[in-house]
């Protein structure tokens, strides 16, 4: 999709009106996510974890790369910083949020919504597929978001890799953040 210019964007706008928090089945992904899920799979193999040096990036369909978030765990999961954000992420958010914590984001209503996922996910150390309603601008709109937790020592949660998917508002509808921003 292209990189549209940015706007002033009320992001504060945005309500949340529904979230679902499951195991993800291979069926409800999409297929270039399913590749993902797989590969956590396969890195696991017969361990609690799979190791965060042998999921990599690069290995990812390139369709999926621009809708990808890498979360760094801290102290526990008290914080979570961003390793990585996708530009397609920079794109619905109308920010890069690279470099800063989760605690950083705003509104606060979102990210309370994203630090309770993540927290979730080191937790239980195990993946999860959240399903969102949400509504901006009148529009309501829903989008998917695997969460997959990796780690360093085969055991404790150590980073998070996360990617949208499968939905029809401002995470993945070029067109309608186009809208959104220009208001």
């Amino acid at each position: 999709m292209p990189t549209e210019a940015s706007h002033d964007h009320d992001y504060a706008e945005r309500k949340v009106l529904n979230v679902t928090v499951g195991y993800p089945e291979r069926g409800s992904l999409s297929e270039d996510v399913c590749h993902v899920f797989d590969l956590w799979l396969t890195a696991k193999g017969d361990n609690a974890l799979p190791l965060q040096k042998n999921i990599l990036i690069d290995e990812f369909p390139p369709k999926v790369v621009p809708w990808t978030i890498v979360y760094d765990v801290v102290d526990g999961g008290a914080d979570f910083f961003y390793r990585f954000f996708g530009t397609q992420r920079v794109n619905a958010h109308n920010k890069d949020y690279t470099g800063l914590h989760v605690s950083d984001m705003e509104p606060h209503q979102i990210r309370d919504k994203i630090l309770g996922e993540l927290r979730t996910v080191c937790m239980d150390a195990e993946p999860i597929l959240i399903s969102t309603t949400a509504r901006a601008y009148d529009e309501s709109f829903q989008y998917r978001m695997l969460r997959l937790p990796l780690s360093e020592d085969g055991e404790t949660v150590s980073r998070i890799i996360a990617m949208t998917f499968g939905g029809t508002g401002p995470e993945l509808d070029t067109n309608l953040m186009r809208r959104w921003h220009q208001k």
